[in-house]
């Protein structure tokens, strides 16, 4: 069962997680860190969960082969570049939009905008934003650097920076395992797809990430009530 080709990459990303972990604090405490610094911003590159994401996906695509019967079916590098190229390109244009947002300043006037229309709103819009960014990323990450500095801007504001920035973190967090990325993987990975696979998807993964939203939302909602 834990051999299996379907289950082998889930085995090899926690193998590969682990191991990068433990040689990144060696090599932090050995000095032998590679961090690419910017006056805003820094980057562990060899911390970057991209090099065990391809390793894994390497090591997959290597051993199919030998467990996998091409004959059955297109190849997996076809069925990726087919499959995945639509989430994929609705991921970097989004990030190409949200770079643009950043550098003309639209991020940082947000915080205002939101804290003026209230706390329960601003609480909502806040989550919603975290979820959208989380939604077409699939990565909370991303979202979080997009989002969390108005979002904490926002809460300072209203005197409420921690509820605004886990409003943030727990949008784009929640909404991840529902978002485009996610669809994505899942219909790549379906041995018998059916026409109609897509928009199941899709109405499925959008009504999760409503439901999560809402409870979000009215966590969020819950918990200014009890501060007032």
């Amino acid at each position: 069962m834990l051999t299996a080709p379907e289950i082998l990459p889930y085995g090899f990303l926690i193998i590969g997680v682990v191991l990068q972990k433990l040689i990144v604090s060696y090599l932090s405490a050995a000095g032998l860190g590679f961090t690419i610094t910017t006056g805003r911003v820094s980057f562990d590159v060899l911390a970057s969960p991209g090099i065990v994401l391809v390793m894994a996906a390497l090591l997959s695509i290597a051993i199919r082969p030998a467990t996998a019967h091409p004959s059955k079916g297109p190849s997996l590098l076809h069925l990726t570049a087919t499959k995945a190229w639509p989430a994929l390109t609705s991921i970097f244009l989004f990030l190409m939009v949200a770079r643009l947002l950043v550098e003309i300043g639209s991020i940082s006037s947000l915080a205002g905008t939101l804290s003026q229309l209230g706390p329960y709103a601003a609480a909502a819009l806040v989550a919603t934003l975290g979820g959208i960014g989380s939604y077409i990323t699939g990565s909370g990450t991303a979202s979080n650097a997009l989002f969390m500095p108005s979002a904490a801007a926002t809460g300072q504001s209203l005197d409420l920076p921690s509820l605004f920035a886990a409003l943030q973190h727990s949008g784009s967090a929640h909404i991840g395992v529902a978002s485009l990325p996610i669809i994505a993987i899942l219909l790549a990975a379906l041995p018998d797809r059916q026409p109609n696979d897509e928009r199941t998807a899709m109405r499925m993964a959008l009504g999760l990430a409503l439901a999560w939203l809402l409870l979000v939302i009215s966590s969020g909602a819950l918990q200014i009530a009890l501060t007032s």
